[in-house]
């Protein structure tokens, strides 16, 4: 019997050994996995986030009917600050023809060809919340 014992030993403690990898391997797919849906969750969250302080801001730009009544800036899907928001009816009113596309790119409206300027303008105003045009004293 006692012959056996180093045998069995050896056996149980290859066994364990292979246990031990097998479930190392497990753990780090496991972890990796976790991992990956917290940050899966995250940029939804963000996302969400984004949604929230979006349509805040384009409920506050519905209010913004006299000229000179700063608009409230939207954001990014990620959360970024859109470069350059032009916070007043005069500023959107001067953009050309270039940043109007790229501003209603980033607010989410999908530009279709030939729109014209005042089209494009229309639709920025309406993407941010401004349904009339600011009244004049």
């Amino acid at each position: 019997m006692d012959a056996m014992e180093p045998r069995l030993k050896e056996r149980m403690d290859d066994i364990e050994t292979r246990l031990n990898k097998r479930m190392d391997g497990i753990e780090t797919r496991i972890n990796t996995r976790i991992t990956t849906l917290e940050n899966e969750m995250n940029k939804q969250f963000v996302k969400f986030e984004s949604f929230a302080q979006n349509t805040r801001a384009r409920a506050k730009n519905s209010r913004a009917r006299e000229l000179g009544v700063p608009y409230t800036p939207l954001v990014e899907e990620d959360g970024a600050a859109i470069r350059d928001f032009p916070c007043t009816f005069n500023e959107v009113n001067a953009l050309a023809e270039p940043r109007l596309s790229t501003l209603l790119s980033a607010v989410g409206v999908e530009l279709e060809d030939g729109w014209t300027v005042e089209q494009k303008r229309s639709a920025f105003l309406s993407a941010i919340g401004v349904m009339r045009v600011p009244t004049f004293p």
